[in-house]
């Protein structure tokens, strides 16, 4: 069989990972795949390595990766994305993410770790500050403590550091928050009250919804217009400004009026799209935002259907937070939210 330019390129993939892997031979890598319940003959396998077969199972490429990730050969999300890419399969779908949660974990950990490790030896070169004066400067004695951190050898970075390190770097307010979002360091509720009081007129001077988010869909704040559309009350847009819940807890609350007001197929759809929430919300998703379900996501009393584009804006100085912001889609939505501002204004 004719060898391709794409089947070469897994065939090196394959080899590469495997030995990386420290399976030594086909055979033994066969004996791995039947213990995860696939058992194929090893002339299989050689023409997988030599270029003339590539498995075109899904399937199959995840358990192969499963196997290479529990033993260290792959570490990287990138890595599995080209792994896919060289067998013809494109990237790693949400839902394959979601499925196999036990896979991607340690791979996107360590994805996270090596960009803050990155990060931090960019900037310390930048800087023009060596190792060494980094070690005075942050009193630290042990020289292969900062370079295991530099090197994405070291899995858990306290915040303290963290903050002490680019204090010392002199890094500006917005570069560290983008290393405190890549370490997935929330934020506190100091910095959330300081973000309410500088982003509320921003919001409140928005013609319609907008919403701010923290990067854990915490609902930081949410403009009269939204609460309006939501017929939310004042103290329901209190304590949603005091507590923070995450968007979660708001969607699924039965007092949510979603949840009170919808019946028959619209409640059936409702209670579909709150599935595909949870998935969404699990992995951290923000791609919600392009599907139809959430851009139709309000419907009224009267039947009405409010639709609206929703653009997210991360802030500049802190990455994280963001704001979503509805714009009517439909010139229904637009009498709509016209006639309720109007309301509002008078």
């Amino acid at each position: 069989m004719k060898k391709t330019s794409s089947r070469i390129s897994f065939a090196k993939l394959f080899k590469k990972y495997r030995l990386r892997a420290e399976i030594e031979t086909l055979s033994e890598f066969g004996d791995l795949l039947a213990q995860e319940g696939i058992v194929y003959e090893s002339s299989l396998f050689t023409r997988w390595q030599n270029g003339t077969r590539v498995p075109s199972d899904r399937r199959i490429l995840l358990t192969i990766v499963n196997i290479f990730i529990k033993r260290g050969a792959i570490r990287l999300i990138s890595e599995v994305n080209h792994f896919f890419e060289a067998a013809n399969q494109g990237y790693l779908t949400d839902q394959e993410k979601i499925n196999l949660p036990k896979f991607l974990e340690k791979i996107i950990n360590q994805n996270t770790i090596q960009d803050i490790s990155s990060l931090l030896k960019t900037y310390r070169i930048q800087k023009n500050i060596t190792l060494s004066e980094m070690m005075l400067a942050l009193n630290v004695s042990d020289y292969d403590f900062i370079d295991k951190i530099e090197r994405g050898d070291s899995t858990n970075i306290d915040k303290n550091f963290i903050e002490k390190y680019c204090n010392v770097l002199g890094l500006q307010k917005q570069e560290i928050n983008n290393i405190l979002l890549l370490c997935n360091y929330m934020p506190t509720k100091q910095e959330i009250k300081s973000v309410q009081e500088t982003m509320a007129p921003v919001l409140e001077s928005y013609q319609y919804s907008a919403v701010l988010y923290d990067f854990c869909w915490r609902v930081i704040y949410i403009n009269n217009k939204h609460s309006k559309i939501l017929d939310m009350k004042k103290e329901e847009m209190s304590n949603i400004h005091k507590e923070n819940p995450t968007a979660i807890e708001i969607l699924f609350d039965p007092a949510f009026q979603m949840n009170k007001i919808l019946m028959g197929n619209d409640r059936v759809i409702w209670h579909e799209n709150l599935l595909r929430f949870i998935v969404h919300f699990r992995s951290l998703q923000r791609s919600i935002i392009k599907d139809e379900w959430y851009i139709n996501l309000i419907i009224m009393y009267q039947g009405m259907r409010l639709t609206y584009n929703i653009y997210v804006v991360p802030l500049y100085d802190d990455p994280r937070f963001e704001i979503e912001y509805y714009s009517p889609a439909d010139i229904t939505t637009i009498h709509y939210c016209q006639r309720i501002h109007k309301f509002e204004s008078s």
